[in-house]
């Protein structure tokens, strides 16, 4: 037995004061009261390590033989998992007897706690130390911190989210909020007097919601106050992994976000890393089925999709939650943007958006038939980010995609108010399309929101080149709706004849066309003129 075990904190000295984490800190240091082995998970950069010390500090009664401290960051060999924390422990090595005995028996009858952090990239060595260990006797602990769980018998696992965030905007409130102290606290070291006032504190949340909550990334954004106001900081987070810089007190792998996240991406199996790039498509969350639709696809199979997402959960890169019976999975913004950063240096970008536009479209033309209009509508709501990010891409990359998915998304926009957004993403998708299939349904949309306006020598101009579109095409369907807006526009200005003849040409085309729907609503105009 060791019986002059000190607490030894050199593994966190010299770390910046600790600020909020009330809930956290007290079920760890509950959890370690009742359980020999706990550990830390959550996504790289949100406070495990300053977390784990913290809690060392508290349960120091617990372990009056000692708290030990053993930093597996720098630690690349497994084999040296051991040697590193029988350092740690002040053990010393003896002829002819094997290190995990030796370590084994000094802690066997002692009340002591050892932590183990940064164990994510030695995670099978480090879960072997810490089975053994927690094992030895009674009184010994472990706490280890890891970005994913260790998978042993009897581990508690205490994830470590966020921080925090404003739930309120009034000052006092925004004050209190963890991620609101912690900016103001480092802030205020960049920029001596800096403080939270009525002014800047919906400033300051902003930046902290703009930030996830991750204690690492509201670290460095504010120490970017010392040259930069809130407004300019918050406006440029969009380029967070070039703005967010050094942090000095962090190790090398945590000195700036991207290097945080190219730390946890490393650690990734091929297939996983694989997967995590082709969500990169994803914005907002999505649905398993979604995730099949443009991920699954070779190397890569649908059979082993579910299992690849599970390890990401696992890792705190993904998170899960049910929705009336169906997961739906998540990404906090930071890793969202990184993956899209991944996705865009990959050599199957193009491949992989392509299925993303095509899952958006395939969405919008099945969901109204298969769930009628209102459910359909709220599909395409949850969803919205999704068909924002499509559009975005083809647009830019392929125009006749763009025009396709205007044309279904329009009846959304139109029926659920997105108007102007809606107008922005036609005029640009007929911008970059030229001569494509379905431009028609987009002219005569873009005709009837000019109607909406009050604009009819603008509308009849996008009505007319819908109706020819539609000629073209040979589809008397579409010549019909285009005509049929046309009468309405007549209508409104008074020129009932030509509304008229301009419906009686429409119900003509809508009977060819064997659409009844059509034919329904024109004879009802024709009966109210």
């Amino acid at each position: 037995m060791i019986s002059d075990l000190k607490v030894h904190s050199r593994g966190h000295a010299g770390l910046a004061p600790f600020v909020g984490r009330r809930h956290e800190l007290d079920l760890v240091t509950r959890t370690l009261s009742e359980s020999r082995l706990v550990t830390l998970s959550g996504l790289g950069g949100m406070g495990k390590t300053r977390l784990a010390a913290e809690a060392a500090d508290r349960v120091a009664d617990l372990a009056p033989d000692g708290v030990w401290w053993v930093d597996l960051s720098g630690v690349s060999d497994p084999d040296l998992v051991l040697p590193t924390a029988a350092s740690a422990l002040g053990l010393i090595e003896e002829a002819g007897r094997p290190l995990r005995e030796t370590l084994v028996a000094a802690v066997r009858h002692s009340r002591t706690l050892i932590v183990l952090d940064n164990c994510e990239h030695l995670l099978s060595a480090a879960a072997g130390l810490a089975a053994e260990a927690s094992a030895a006797g009674p009184g010994v602990r472990v706490l280890a911190t890891s970005r994913e769980p260790m998978g042993l018998p009897g581990e508690v696992v205490v994830p470590v989210p966020p921080l925090d965030l404003p739930a309120s905007s009034s000052p006092e409130e925004l004050a209190e909020a963890d991620a609101v102290r912690l900016f103001a606290e480092r802030a205020a070291v960049a920029r001596p007097g800096f403080r939270v006032d009525e002014v800047n504190a919906t400033q300051i949340a902003d930046i902290c919601r703009q930030l996830d909550g991750i204690p690492l990334a509201i670290e460095l954004a504010a120490a970017r106050v010392k040259v930069l106001g809130l407004r300019e900081l918050a406006e440029r987070l969009q380029d967070r992994f070039d703005l967010l810089g050094t942090n000095p007190l962090g190790a090398p792998r945590q000195q700036t976000l991207r290097a945080v996240l190219d730390w946890s991406y490393d650690l990734l199996a091929e297939p996983e890393r694989r997967l995590f790039d082709r969500l990169g498509a994803f914005y907002g969350g999505f649905g398993l089925d979604a995730a099949e639709h443009v991920c699954a696809f070779p190397p890569l199979t649908g059979s082993e999709l579910i299992e690849l997402l599970a390890r990401l959960v696992d890792k705190s890169l993904v998170a899960v939650t049910e929705i009336r019976g169906r997961a739906r999975y998540s990404r906090i913004e930071t890793v969202r943007l990184y993956a899209r950063e991944r996705l865009g240096s990959s050599v199957e970008e193009a491949e992989v958006r392509s299925r993303h536009a095509d899952w958006c479209l395939d969405l919008a033309r099945t969901s109204e038939r298969a769930d009628g209009e209102a459910a359909a509508l709220d599909r395409v709501e949850i969803e919205h980010d999704n068909f924002r990010s499509a559009l975005a891409w083809a647009v830019q990359r392929d125009p006749g995609r763009a025009v396709a998915l205007v044309s279904v998304l329009a009846p959304f926009w139109d029926r659920r108010g997105h108007l102007s957004e809606g107008r922005r993403w036609a005029e640009e998708a007929l911008a970059a399309g030229g001569d494509v299939p379905g431009r028609n349904v987009v002219f005569t949309w873009l005709g009837r929101l000019a109607r909406y306006d009050a604009r009819y020598a603008d509308a009849e101009e996008l009505l007319h080149r819908a109706a020819d579109a539609s000629r073209e095409n040979q589809d008397p369907s579409g010549t019909a709706v285009a005509l049929t807006e046309l009468g309405r526009v007549a209508g409104l200005q008074g020129q009932r004849s030509t509304a008229r003849f301009l419906y009686r040409e429409a119900l003509g085309l809508f009977r060819e066309a064997a659409d009844d729907g059509g034919s329904a609503e024109v004879m009802l105009l024709l009966g109210q003129l």
